[in-house]
């Protein structure tokens, strides 16, 4: 069964193959390095749907975006179990890098 779409002004269904028809995504809180970018990672996005230009401007003019969701968290800091999931990781590649020296060292020397 297709998807059917509603238009954020009018509520009507949206016929998606018209050429009048839109999807319209807002980026908000955009890293600053990503400003130049067409894609962006780190936006909170808003995304609205719209059968028709004018209609899109309609709503646009008529009501205030919603606040923005989602995106970009400030807080860079590890928590505690970040670290521990890190130091158990480094552990373990640690042993797998011993045992694969050890056995280097148990082939080399029957080798020769």
């Amino acid at each position: 069964m297709a998807t059917t779409y509603q238009c954020f002004l009018c509520r009507g269904t949206i016929d998606i193959t018209s050429d009048d028809a839109m999807v319209v995504n807002v980026h908000r809180r955009i890293s600053e390095d990503e400003w130049g970018d067409d894609w962006f990672v780190d936006a909170a996005k808003d995304t609205f749907r719209f059968c028709s230009q004018a209609h899109l401007a309609e709503y646009m003019e008529r009501f205030p975006l919603p606040p923005p969701n989602g995106g970009v968290d400030d807080d860079d800091e590890m928590s505690f179990g970040d670290w521990v999931g890190c130091l158990a990781l480094a552990l373990l590649l640690l042993a797998l890098l011993a045992g694969a020296v050890y056995g280097l060292v148990g082939l080399v020397s029957r080798l020769t």
